[in-house]
């Protein structure tokens, strides 16, 4: 394909330029496009992998890539929000003494001098949370507590249910009180109004 001006001869292909899919011609310059810029293009052969690491643990991330002159750049996804990860420039990421805080998602880009290509998303779990322990309950009134021992970063909702017929209908139990987040202490979550004849309750667990 060819398109311009060619009164000097301009659309026709350089000499000694193989593989022209395209010139475009102007006055006194030409612009030729070479198929071979689109071979080689670098191809992922292995994509990173989603792991789960203790809290503390070492997490790694690996990322094959078919090609030369190669560059990578790693970035971390955590909710909305897409972070560079400054001086992760290899093939492999490692993240060492991982926390909770580090949970999340994390990608690669990898370049020659021409082409970018972006791996899949790998999904970095820390610590898996562990049931609560329920240490101790107590009525006052109206008023229903729970005490447990927590773990640090994990969320805890205090929930109820009217009855343990099957299929059991948990909802959460409202008021400030009924959510905290665990530091590696006993805690206390609290129903405020705790006054149905027959009420069981659970804590929910949850990582940010």
């Amino acid at each position: 394909m060819a398109w311009g001006d060619n009164y000097f001869g301009q659309c026709n292909v350089p000499a000694g330029l193989s593989n022209v899919v395209a010139v475009a011609a102007g006055w006194e310059h030409s612009l030729a496009l070479k198929a071979d810029l689109f071979a080689n293009l670098p191809v992922i052969t292995q994509q990173p992998a989603g792991t789960n690491v203790a809290v503390g643990g070492t997490a790694v991330f690996a990322v094959e890539v078919s090609g030369s002159l190669l560059s990578y750049q790693w970035y971390y996804v955590t909710g909305m929000t897409t972070n560079l990860l400054a001086g992760q420039t290899n093939a492999t990421l490692t993240i060492t003494n991982a926390q909770r805080t580090d949970a999340g998602g994390y990608y690669v880009v990898v370049s020659d001098p021409v082409h970018t290509i972006t791996s899949a998303t790998a999904q970095l779990v820390v610590g898996a949370v562990t049931r609560p322990q329920i240490v101790r309950g107590g009525l006052s009134g109206t008023v229903g507590t729970l005490r447990f021992m927590t773990e640090p970063g994990v969320v805890y909702t205090l929930q109820w249910a009217v009855n343990m017929n099957l299929p059991i209908t948990w909802q959460d139990v409202p008021g400030p009180g009924a959510t905290v987040t665990g530091d590696g202490t006993l805690k206390m979550l609290t129903d405020a109004d705790a006054s149905a004849p027959h009420r069981f309750y659970r804590v929910k667990a949850t990582t940010p």
